[in-house]
């Protein structure tokens, strides 16, 4: 295949002029036919990437297949394995990156599958969750892919895998957004470059809906189901089914540090040649308790660049754009780590020095003892206005933040000397449903052991008296099965208590349940602290939105007894 000057042009987003330079400098060979001008596909393939610029073709003329070969690639592929059926595709990812480059993987590929299996025999049924794993060149990798999209299915080793995709790709790209609740719902799955993404997307619900409950039950450590995939499956249920595809955009490697109120931003060419002058403006930015530090665009003219700032940042990130289409081909995002403390036990011995992950040394010690235990504190330099700043930063954050919950009735805080307001905002909790048609389930493990005059027995006697014209059903959980005669409520008014209902649940070695909650019309509050502790010790009120308690004070009144 070859292309015309101006079709060149069109790819790389340069001028025709621009390309006959290069042609005249012999950096780009040509072929005449007549009176045209043709460079071969391959031929502009290389000199594109020699010169970072991306070649983007026409619909018609298809990848080159030395671009093809110059890539490795890793394909993943998790599946479900029903009893007597077909594997079903969970998830599909394939990442590829430059062969010559350094990675996670060797220059030299197997070709060969390797499979495992990561779960089975899940909740009593039969069967199992497999990850299928191949490193190869792209151009195997995409023999796959489109044998997927034309078939159906996938066969390895001799097992059919059932794929029901969209034909129609998506194409996004996934940065390397490091904070915890990024804004990406994709981060790039390549730890030193952003990534290009082609994505066929699966809406088959059977599938999606078994990932869910399994993913639900393995949420407290889901490595074991997911090691290997290269993406976080488990925060990611909407993408179940799916096949992507992530090109890492390693024309480049960027880097960003701080070092003595500085930041540093690195730019190299990963094949080790020199940056083109010029191609390349970066945004630079830092914060601290959310305020801009320094928010700065760069060109890039050399390998590293410093930029000064005035105070300490607590978050930092930068974006890099190709000067010719103003396109962002990598973007990194992350809060930085204030301090730690370490402590260690340590043989006497050479001076150990301690880098953290940007190999930037931290400190240097000489242990002094054969076994002294040691206390270090990196991130000393921070300034102390800073600190005082962040501090007040974080505190008005919480009180925002409490305020905004009190105010929708979803939140309350009182301490020990707070006890009368703490009981006029839960009656309040109470009164607010007494509309609805449902019982108020009340969980107060101790109430059957309420005394005499005690506060929390007011306390009771005003809620039977908010609840009146509802059902107010009571569970309590005593360590020991209590008499039945002893109702300490029996003595009052029945225009009072009629409307309460009692069940005491016990375990026959401990306590059936302990936590205290309220469940009224369309709010579950969870209760801090026991009834008879609100004076002494300050109680929380939380509004909880999983439905949890309630299905679970549902089921225990449930119970034939």
């Amino acid at each position: 295949m070859k292309l015309t000057i101006a079709e060149l042009a069109d790819a790389t987003k340069q001028r025709q002029d621009f390309i006959r330079q290069h042609i005249n400098r012999n950096h780009l060979k040509v072929q005449r036919e007549g009176r045209n001008v043709l460079v071969d596909l391959d031929e502009a393939t290389r000199w594109a990437r020699e010169r970072g610029l991306s070649l983007d073709l026409p619909a018609h003329v298809a990848i080159p297949t030395s671009y093809m070969q110059s890539r490795t690639a890793r394909m993943t592929v998790l599946t479900w394995h029903p009893e007597n059926a077909n594997e079903v595709n969970l998830f599909t990812l394939i990442r590829h990156r430059r062969r010559d480059a350094l990675g996670p993987w060797a220059s030299e590929t197997d070709e060969t599958w390797s499979s495992e299996v990561v779960l089975a025999d899940y909740a009593g049924d039969s069967e199992e969750f497999r990850l299928h794993v191949i490193d190869a060149p792209l151009e195997q990798c995409q023999r796959l892919v489109n044998y997927i999209l034309t078939e159906g299915r996938l066969e390895i080793e001799g097992v059919n895998i059932e794929y029901v995709l969209e034909q129609l790709p998506r194409v996004h790209w996934a940065y390397r957004d490091e904070r915890y609740n990024p804004d990406h719902s994709i981060r790039s799955p390549f730890s030193n470059h952003s990534a290009k993404v082609e994505e066929y997307w699966s809406f088959m619900e059977e599938s999606k809906e078994r990932w869910l409950k399994v993913a639900e039950a393995a949420a407290a450590n889901p490595a074991p189901l997911l090691k290997g995939l290269g993406i976080p499956l488990e925060r990611l249920p909407d993408r179940v089914g799916n096949l992507m595809i992530a090109a890492a955009e390693d024309t480049i490697n960027c880097e960003l540090s701080v070092r003595d109120k500085t930041l540093i931003l690195r730019v190299d060419k990963e094949d080790g040649s020199e940056l083109p002058p010029y191609a390349y403006t970066a945004a630079v930015w830092g914060t601290h308790s959310g305020d801009d530090v320094v928010r700065r665009e760069i060109a890039i003219i050399r390998r590293e660049t410093i930029v000064d700032i005035q105070s300490e940042v607590d978050h930092i990130g930068f974006a890099i754009y190709e000067n010719r289409n103003g396109r962002c081909i990598d973007l990194m995002d992350t809060y930085l780590m204030m301090s730690v403390s370490i402590a260690m036990n340590v043989e006497s011995g050479p001076t150990l020095e301690l880098n953290d992950r940007r190999r930037h040394t931290i400190t240097r010690l000489n242990p002094s003892n054969s076994r002294s235990m040691l206390n270090i504190e990196p991130g000393k330099n921070s300034a102390a206005l800073d600190k005082q700043i962040r501090r007040q930063v974080l505190s008005r954050r919480s009180f925002e933040r409490e305020a905004a919950t009190r105010r929708e009735g979803n939140f309350g805080r009182f301490g020990p000397d707070q006890f009368d307001e703490a009981v006029e905002f839960f009656l309040g909790l109470v009164r607010r449903h007494t509309y609805a048609d449902e019982p108020i389930h009340l969980a107060d493990p101790y109430f059957r052991s309420i005394g005499v005059g005690d506060r929390e027995r007011d306390l009771y006697l005003r809620i039977f008296d908010a609840t009146r014209g509802r059902s107010l059903q009571v569970l309590c959980s005593p360590k020991t099965r209590t008499e039945p005669g002893k109702q300490w409520w029996a003595d009052y008014p029945k225009v009072l208590t009629s409307h309460v209902t009692v069940r005491e649940l016990v375990n026959q070695r401990a306590r059936a349940f302990h936590d205290r909650y309220l469940v009224a019309g369309d709010k579950e509050i969870l209760i801090s602290h026991s009834f008879n502790g609100w004076g002494e010790d300050g109680v929380t009120f939380v509004s909880l939105p999983y439905g949890v308690y309630r299905a679970e004070a549902e089921e225990w009144w449930s119970l034939d007894a």
